[in-house]
Formats: structure tokens, sequence, C-alpha cells
């Protein structure tokens, strides 16, 4: 997903500071929709220090596009509901090399899956943001097709003058034959504005499979467009697949 994902100042709920960043954190979904009409375009750069660059390469980048196709609607005062991401990713070199851990040479997923998120409760300043989606979707049958379903909790939390970030917590169901055993589990993660348009990160997803683990990243918005994340993966299976990342994200106003 960015691994999964993402409007001219996107709002990571009501209280964070705008910024060109996706509705996700790394690997957890937050409840955030692209705002209506507006899209983000994510590049993500891995670098997987236990694979060695032949046959295999190292390195993996992603590509992720995402647009919002519908604003939310005014359930009643205070309340809205209803808005609707949809995107892609695209995955490089295709087929990729796999994780040590599932023992196959080659990723036999498809190059590019879709994602979608709605959002059904946008956050207030007393109720956390709902969102339901899906990621990493192919063929349902291919053992590296997570077929990702997620729920998503987001809430934004200030006191008096101090805003102390925005937390998230979710749960996912996902592919039995690329996620084995812990195919359902939890999310959570953490988002917090810093100064001078720096921000940090950490997510963690339950289970062991390629998603499993803790995400930790800071970054920094060059301007209300751009962003540039680096940060660090640990995986719950083992430091043979941990990795290093690079992000860059754009966000725009589609001209329609």
């Amino acid at each position: 997903m960015r691994s999964f994902a993402l409007a001219a100042a996107l709002l990571l709920g009501t209280a964070a500071a705008a910024q060109a960043y996706p509705t996700a954190l790394i690997n957890v979904p937050t409840a955030g929709v692209d705002p209506f009409k507006s899209y983000h375009l994510g590049v993500y750069n891995y670098l997987q220090p236990s694979v060695v660059p032949t046959p295999n390469s190292p390195y993996s980048l992603t590509g992720g596009f995402s647009v919002g196709v519908s604003p939310y609607f005014d359930l009643a005062p205070g309340i809205s509901a209803g808005a609707v991401e949809v995107g892609v990713d695209g995955f490089f070199p295709y087929p990729s090399p796999l994780y040590p851990s599932t023992g196959l040479v080659t990723d036999t997923s498809f190059l590019v899956q879709p994602h979608a998120k709605v959002g059904l409760l946008k956050e207030t300043d007393v109720l956390p943001g709902i969102g339901l989606g899906a990621y990493y979707f192919s063929a349902p049958s291919l053992d590296t097709s997570a077929n990702m379903v997620h729920f998503s909790l987001t809430k934004s939390v200030r006191v008096g003058d101090w805003d102390l970030g925005q937390g998230t917590v979710g749960l996912y169901h996902g592919n039995p034959a690329s996620l084995g055993n812990d195919y359902n589990g939890f999310m959570a993660g953490y988002f917090h504005n810093l100064p001078a348009g720096a921000y940090a990160m950490a997510d963690y997803t339950t289970g062991q499979h390629h998603l499993g683990g803790t995400n930790l990243a800071v970054g920094y918005s060059v301007n209300p467009m751009l962003s540039i994340t680096g940060g660090y993966f640990l995986a719950n299976e083992g430091r043979n697949i941990d990795k290093a990342f690079l992000f860059l994200d754009w966000v725009g106003q589609l001209p329609i």
C-alpha cells in the first residue's frame, strides 16, 4: 500500500498540519481519505541489506497513486461520512525478489495492485475517524497476494495548546496463502508534527509474515505538496528481512 498509497494540502485528521503525506503511515492505513478531486503520487524505495546483489537485487521500488472520488456527506451537524479514495500500487523490479522467509525466488503477485478506502466517519474534535478499506489485492490463489482488508480508527489529541499527535489502531484480515496462520491481526500507528515542517511516525503490524513488524520514520514537508520520509522496518520474522526505506510523496488537485 504505501507500501501501501495519496490534494494540495492533505489533512491527517482535523488537528494535524496540512502537508504532502498520504492517508497511511508506513504499513498502517489511517481512517483518513484523500479529499475529493485531489490526488496523491508516491515513490517508495526500499533497501534490504540481507539480500545479496546477485541473483536478486537488494533494491525494490514501489509507486502508488490514489485519488479522492467522493466527498464526505453531512449526516448531522458536525457529523460527516462517505468519502471514498481509490488507487493502485505498482512494483519494480517485476518479478521482484521475495523475502527470504518465503523460500520463493520471485514474486508472483500482480505488477499493479488496486486499493480503496471508505471514510465511514470523519474525525471531529470529539469522535475518531473510522475507515474501512482494502489493499495489496490481486488473484486470491497467489501466495504472494496479501489481499488485506482493514478497519481503522484514527484520532488526533490536543490538550490546551499542546499537540500530542495522532494515533491509529485497526484490525486486518488477509489471504492465508500469503500471510500464513497470522492472516488476522492488529495494527497501530502514531504520527506527530515537529517544528519547521518536520514530522515523526511509527507503526506496528502483528503477524509472522512479510508485513508484520515495526516501522520507525522521520520526514520533512518541503512545501504543502512535497514530503520526504526516511526510516527503517524491523520485521517480526527476524533481522534478515529488515530494510531501510526512502519515500517521496506528492499531492495535488485534479484540474476538474
